[in-house]
């Protein structure tokens, strides 16, 4: 099991979408120059349209490649605004360095066509229903993106 590491980011009414995507960016990306600053601000539209759902609440935003997973949840209302809850500090480890991913949550109802518009944008960033695991998102993309399919009579024959 990896170790996981969790912010949770003060987001509306404190923040816009848009701007509490450019924190949780900082937080993931601190050198705003990086190329991975720059593949995360490509979903920007995205991002904050999943924030605005406030599906981040219960669901995070999940950083994964060679070290800890990142979880970053929003934090919104009274909240914060008061900053209860709210932790913003910056990483000590950079999770956009080498070989990494991020899985956003989005509504159900959404996940086709954001799945869709991530696909035109970035080969890092992903969807997946809000309240799923990132393994069963991860296998999930991978059997849809290779086009296969598992014929379980087939399968389970003895």
């Amino acid at each position: 099991m990896s170790t996981r590491i969790r912010r949770r980011v003060a987001a509306s009414p404190t923040r816009t979408p848009m701007e509490t995507w450019v924190m949780i960016c900082s937080i993931l990306a601190p050198d705003s120059a990086s190329e991975a600053r720059k593949e995360l601000m490509k979903v920007a539209g995205e991002a904050s349209s999943t924030i605005s759902s406030e599906g981040p609440m219960d669901s995070p935003f999940i950083v994964h490649g060679s070290g800890a997973r990142i979880h970053v949840y929003c934090v919104y209302g009274e909240d914060a605004v008061s900053g209860e809850d709210v932790e913003e500090d910056a990483l000590t480890t950079k999770p956009t360095t080498g070989d990494w991913a991020l899985s956003m949550p989005v509504p159900e109802e959404d996940l086709e066509w954001t799945n869709k518009a991530l696909k035109g944008k970035s080969t890092r960033v992903t969807a997946r229903a809000s309240g799923e695991g990132l393994a069963e998102s991860k296998a999930a993309a991978s059997t849809a993106a290779s086009g296969l399919s598992i014929n379980e009579a087939e399968f389970y024959k003895p």
